[in-house]
């Protein structure tokens, strides 16, 4: 990570219910009522996971395969990071913005303006501006289609093999990407990965992000999709902080949340896929770390 005045200074700023229903009603009964499920839960499909030792801690249906939505932009992340450095200047030419896919969430990058690649960072990851993801994918590998190479590369490394990208931006069916997969259990170990990048890290805790356009005076950004973190799903809690991840939300994926939190010696993450609305989302998120770091509590 290069160090410079701006770059800490953004440091410091620090139906798918039916789908879903006829999805896992077909997996097998005995993996329905896998051990380690925490009671109440309404969510169908989650894993949480000590962020330090990859013990599991809870789970149901976590290896059946899903779609990622946005939470993608995660492994998207990675490997711009890896290539890419975030003190990088990136002018931002409309025939770019013309190649995003329609039905993807924009943040409301502007042609004929520059960015630095950490501030485009913060609009993919933030407001999940798939807009700020074209960019820097061509930025960092030429085309969008070289990240993608990129992205399944980086799963292999981690040794994964149920997880599949074939688009930077989370898009599924609903949008003629039909390959794209993961299971509850491989992202878990993708945001353990995502979280031990810097850039990664200090962006995702961000509660919202705002920048000049650099064009007509406008202003650019927005809340973390993360509700947890903009505050539009508070929660109260002396046990844990939400410090990240990465939401996403398509039509065939529901509501989906990667997340992590803390209670200052245990970082726990937290998968919860294949949600049917928000409401059943963030309470199964919650329910599941405050079982978990009472648990902890319980301990000491």
């Amino acid at each position: 990570m290069r160090n410079t005045g701006k770059m800490n200074a953004v440091k410091r700023a620090a139906t798918a219910v039916l789908a879903a229903a006829v999805l896992l009603a077909s997996v097998p009964a005995m993996q329905l009522q896998a051990a380690g499920e925490v009671p109440g839960v309404e969510s169908l499909c989650y894993l949480a996971m000590d962020a330090s030792t990859g013990e599991v801690l809870a789970e149901r249906n976590a290896d059946v395969t899903v779609p990622p939505a946005s939470t993608t932009k995660l492994v998207t992340a990675m490997v711009i990071c890896d290539v890419l450095p975030m003190d990088t200047v990136l002018p931002v030419t409309q025939e770019q913005l013309d190649r995003v896919p329609g039905g993807a969430s924009k943040a409301g990058v502007k042609a004929g303006g520059a960015y630095y690649a950490y501030e485009l960072l913060a609009m993919m990851l933030i407001p999940s501006g798939a807009d700020a993801a074209q960019i820097l994918a061509e930025a960092a590998y030429g085309s969008t289609d070289a990240c993608v190479v990129a992205m399944n590369e980086k799963v292999k490394q981690l040794g994964l093999s149920a997880t599949y990208f074939d688009n930077i931006y989370g898009l599924d069916g609903g949008n003629g990407y039909t390959a794209i997969r993961t299971t509850a259990r491989e992202f878990a170990v993708i945001t353990q990965q995502a979280m031990t990048y810097d850039w990664i890290r200090i962006i995702v805790g961000m509660p919202a992000y705002a920048l000049p356009a650099r064009t007509n005076n406008d202003v650019i950004g927005g809340l973390n999709t993360n509700q947890f973190l903009s505050g539009q799903k508070p929660y109260t809690s002396t046990l844990y902080q939400i410090i990240g991840t990465k939401t996403g939300t398509t039509r065939a994926a529901g509501s989906v949340l990667a997340a992590t939190a803390t209670n200052g010696k245990k970082e726990v993450i937290c998968v919860c896929f294949y949600n049917p609305n928000k409401d059943v989302l963030y309470g199964s998120v919650k329910q599941i770390y405050d079982y978990i770091y009472l648990q902890e509590a319980s301990e000491q």
